[in-house]
C-alpha cells in the first residue's frame, strides 16, 4: 500500500487521493487473500477471583507418548499434574474428581474445546455446579494460564529424563518458590503456609501458618504485565454484527477467504463464522477481518447506495443555499444571533 501511494503521487493528484488508494487495496480479493495476519489486540485478562481455587484453568500435556492433565489456580498459581491414560472425557473427570476433593470444587474451569467441549464434561459441569468457560480454536492466548503450565510440566519432564528425579519433589519446589511478580508462593496464596521440604527443614519458624491477603498485589502485578503487552498491540477492533461480510483466516496455510458472520458468542471477541464452503465454524476476532466495497471511480462504498449518496448530497447542498439565503434575508450572524437592521433617516427610502 505504502509503494502503490508513493508511485501514484508522482503521476496523478485528486482530492483524498491517498485515502482512496487505501481504500481500493483494501477491497482487493487477491491482495485481501495473501495479506498478513491481523496486529494483535490489547490485551483481555481473566478476572482475578476473591479466593483461591474458585477459578482454575486446565489443559492436556503430551510428552514423550504420555498424557498429563495440568491444573493450576488463578489466584494462587498452585499447580497438579496427574498422568491420565487416554485424553478420553472418562479418564479426565476422574482425575478432576481427585483434585476436587482436595481442595475443593471450583466455580469455574477455563479449558480448550477438547475433550473439555464434549457432552460428557459439559453434563459433568452441571452435575458439580461448575461453569465451563472454553477458548476459540486456535487462539491459545485466551487459555494463557494453562497453556503456561504446561509449558513448566514440560520443562520439569525434560530435566527428569536428563538427570533423573521425581515429578513430585519438582512441584514440591515449585510450589514453594514465590511467584513471578509476587512475594508468596504458590503454598503460602492457597494454604497460608510454606510446605516443608528438605530445603526448609532447618528453619522451622519459617513453617507456622500466616494468613496473607495479596489479591491487590496480585491485581497490580497482572496490570502491569497488561501494560507491558499493550506497547506493541494494536487497535482493538470494533465488534462485527451478525450479516456481516468478513474474511476468515485459515490457520493453517495463513490465507484469508470469504465468509459471513453467523452469531456472536457470550465470550469476549469470539463469534461463529460460514465460510465458503457454508461449514460453521468458531473464531476469534484475530482471524476476522472486515470487507469494504469501494469503487475508485465514484468513490461510494456500496454500488447500491451510490445513487441514494448523490440524491443525498444535491439534498444537503440544496438546504445550505436556502439557509445562506434565509440567513441574509433575516440579517442572523453565523452564530445564529439575529441582527436588527439600522434605520436611518432620509437613507432606507431610497
Amino acid at each position: 500500500m505504502t509503494k502503490t501511494w508513493s508511485m501514484a503521487k508522482q503521476l496523478f493528484y485528486w482530492p483524498c487521493m491517498k485515502k482512496d488508494i487505501e481504500s481500493f487495496i483494501e477491497s482487493c480479493n487477491v491482495c485481501l487473500k495473501f495479506s498478513c495476519s491481523k496486529v494483535k489486540e490489547p490485551m483481555l485478562c481473566h478476572d482475578i477471583p476473591e479466593l483461591p481455587y474458585i477459578k482454575i484453568g486446565m489443559d492436556i500435556a503430551q510428552f514423550q507418548g504420555k498424557n498429563y492433565i495440568v491444573v493450576n489456580d488463578y489466584f494462587s498459581r498452585w499447580l497438579e499434574v496427574e498422568e491420565i491414560r487416554g485424553k478420553t472425557t472418562s479418564d479426565v473427570v476422574e482425575k478432576l474428581k481427585k483434585i476436587f476433593s482436595r481442595f475443593g470444587i471450583p466455580k469455574n474451569i477455563v479449558a480448550d474445546n477438547n475433550p473439555f467441549n464434549s457432552i460428557e464434561f459439559v453434563k459433568f459441569c452441571k452435575q458439580w455446579d461448575i461453569q465451563l468457560t472454553t477458548s476459540s480454536p486456535y487462539f491459545h492466548q485466551s487459555n494463557g494460564l494453562a497453556e503456561k503450565s504446561v509449558d513448566i510440566v514440560k520443562s520439569m519432564l525434560k530435566k527428569i529424563g536428563e538427570e533423573g528425579g521425581d515429578l513430585n519433589t519438582y512441584l514440591l519446589n515449585y510450589r514453594n518458590t514465590p511467584v513471578t511478580g509476587l512475594s508468596y508462593s504458590p503454598a503460602q496464596l492457597l494454604q497460608s503456609r510454606r510446605l516443608r521440604s528438605l530445603v526448609n527443614n532447618f528453619n522451622e519458624e519459617c513453617l507456622k501458618p500466616i494468613t496473607v491477603d495479596a489479591r491487590e498485589e496480585i491485581i497490580k502485578n497482572k496490570n502491569k504485565q497488561i501494560m507491558n503487552y499493550n506497547k506493541n498491540a494494536g487497535k482493538e477492533e470494533k465488534e462485527f454484527y451478525v450479516g456481516q461480510k468478513v474474511y476468515i483466516q485459515n490457520v493453517l496455510n495463513k490465507k484469508w477467504f470469504p465468509g459471513i458472520i453467523v452469531n456472536k458468542t457470550e465470550y469476549p471477541r469470539s463469534y461463529i463464522v460460514k465460510d465458503v464452503n457454508d461449514k460453521i465454524l468458531r473464531r476469534n476476532s484475530k482471524f476476522i477481518k472486515k470487507v469494504k466495497d469501494y469503487d475508485l471511480v465514484s468513490g461510494f462504498d456500496d454500488e447500491s447506495n451510490r445513487g441514494e449518496k448523490k440524491d443525498n448530497i444535491l439534498v444537503e447542498k440544496e438546504k445550505n443555499n436556502i439557509n445562506v439565503q434565509e440567513k441574509r434575508d433575516r440579517y442572523i450572524t453565523r452564530y445564529g444571533r439575529k441582527v436588527k437592521k439600522v434605520e436611518r433617516y432620509g437613507y432606507n427610502q431610497f
